[in-house]
C-alpha cells in the first residue's frame, strides 16, 4: 500500500512538470521519466491502472486539477495525457506578474519568492514562457525600501477581516526622500487595499478622540462611549505607513469604535470597482462629475481612453468624449491635459474648471516672461 502513494506521488509529479493544456505526454513516455527522476521500474500495466484511479476519484477535484486524455493512437496506451486547469493558468500567473512587477510597494526580494510559489504551479513548458514574459519587466523598477510593508499589509488585512480599529504612524513625506519626518498619529476603520498607479493604498475612515469643546456636538451615546466621528473617507499611502497595529484600549480607557463602512457619509452602496473607476488618481472625494471636450487628433482619443477607460464615451467622428471621475480627480487630469482638449459642456463645475484652465496659463505664462 505504501509503495502504491509513493508511486502515485511520482506520477503526480512529472505530469504536474512535463504536462499542461498544451502539452500532452504519452504512458511509454511517462513511464521512461518516471524510471529516469526516480529510477524504478515501471510496469505499464501498473502505471495504467494508476491514471485510470487518478482519473476516476475525487482526487484532482479536491487539488483543483483536471486530468485529460487525448487520443493519439488506436488504444488508451497510446494516448497522450495531462494534468489542465491548473490552480493558477499561464494567463492567470502573466497577471499576477504585472502586479508584482509594477508595484512599488513590493521589494525586489519579495517579488522574486512570491515569482517562485507562482512558478511552483506550472509545468515547465509554462515557466519557460512565463519567464520570457517576465524579462520585459525592468528589475530595477524603482521599489520601495520600506521594510515595513509586508507586514503592514499583513496588520492591515487582519483588521478588515476582524472589523478593528487599526492605528499608525503617517508622514504624508515620501519615505524615500528622506525628509524631515512630520509624521502624525492616526486611528482608522479599514477599508479596502487597492492598487493605483503601480502603488498600494487604503481606504479608511477616520476616528478622532473626543474634545471636551466638541461635546456640544454629539449625542449622548457618543459622549458616554469616549468617542466621536469625522467619518471621512480617506486613502492612505501603504509606504507612509509605520507601525500600524490593530487597537483595542488606549490606558485612559477612551474606546475608538470601528465605523462600518455604509456608515461613511456618501457610502451606504459603495461598491469598490465603481470607486476605482471613479477615481484614476488616489484622492477619496465622492463627488462624481462627467465633463464634455474636444480634441484635435486621434492620438487624444486613445490617451483619453487610456486614462478614463469604460468611463469615457469617445465619439471619434466628432473628436468629441465625455469623461467620468471624481471632481478632484479630473481638475489634477486637466492640469496636465488640459493643452490638448478644450472643455465644450456647460455646466457649473465646467465653467469652474475653464476658470482654473486660465488661471493655469496665465501663472505658466507669467514664469517665463
Amino acid at each position: 500500500m505504501e509503495q502504491q502513494r509513493i508511486f502515485l506521488l511520482q506520477v503526480i509529479y512529472i505530469l504536474l512538470k512535463y504536462t499542461d493544456d498544451k502539452h500532452y505526454i504519452t504512458y511509454q513516455e511517462l513511464g521512461r521519466k518516471i524510471e529516469e527522476k526516480f529510477s524504478i521500474a515501471v510496469n505499464r500495466k501498473t502505471l495504467y491502472s494508476t491514471i485510470r484511479q487518478l482519473m476516476d476519484s475525487d482526487l484532482s477535484e479536491e487539488l483543483n486539477y483536471e486530468l485529460k486524455l487525448e487520443k493519439k493512437g488506436k488504444d488508451d496506451i497510446s494516448r497522450g495525457i495531462a494534468l489542465i486547469n491548473r490552480p493558477i493558468d499561464l494567463e492567470c500567473a502573466k497577471f499576477i506578474i504585472e502586479l508584482i512587477r509594477t508595484s512599488r510597494n513590493v521589494d525586489q526580494k519579495s517579488a522574486d519568492d512570491l515569482m517562485k510559489s507562482v512558478n511552483s504551479n506550472l509545468s515547465d513548458y509554462q515557466k519557460e514562457e512565463l519567464e520570457t514574459y517576465d524579462k520585459s519587466y525592468n528589475k530595477s523598477f524603482n521599489r520601495t525600501v520600506n521594510k515595513q510593508v509586508i507586514f503592514t499589509i499583513r496588520t492591515i488585512n487582519d483588521a478588515i477581516n476582524q472589523h478593528k480599529v487599526i492605528t499608525f504612524e503617517y508622514d504624508k513625506n515620501d519615505p524615500e526622500l528622506h525628509l524631515e519626518d512630520k509624521s502624525h498619529k492616526y486611528y482608522v476603520s479599514p477599508y479596502y487595499i487597492y492598487v493605483n498607479n503601480g502603488s498600494m493604498f487604503l481606504l479608511a475612515s477616520t476616528t478622532r478622540r473626543v474634545k471636551d469643546k466638541d461635546k456640544e456636538n454629539l449625542d449622548e451615546i457618543a459622549i458616554k462611549k469616549g468617542y466621536y466621528y469625522i467619518g471621512d473617507l480617506t486613502v492612505y499611502r501603504i509606504n507612509k505607513i509605520k507601525d500600524c497595529s490593530i487597537y483595542y484600549y488606549e490606558n485612559d480607557g477612551i474606546y475608538y469604535e470601528y465605523q462600518d463602512l455604509k456608515n461613511v457619509p456618501g457610502c451606504q452602496n459603495f461598491k469598490l470597482d465603481e470607486f476605482v473607476n471613479n477615481h484614476i488618481y488616489p484622492y477619496s472625494d465622492l463627488e462624481i462629475k462627467t465633463v464634455k471636450v474636444s480634441f484635435d487628433s486621434i492620438y487624444m482619443a486613445n490617451a483619453i481612453k487610456g486614462w478614463f477607460m469604460s468611463n469615457a464615451k469617445i465619439d471619434i467622428d466628432n473628436l468629441e468624449a465625455e469623461i467620468t471621475n471624481s471632481q478632484k480627480c479630473l481638475e489634477i487630469w486637466f492640469n496636465s491635459y488640459g493643452a490638448s482638449v478644450k472643455i465644450i459642456s456647460d455646466d457649473d463645475f465646467s465653467k469652474d474648471l475653464i476658470k482654473k484652465q486660465k488661471e493655469r496659463a496665465k501663472n505658466i505664462l507669467d514664469k517665463y516672461k
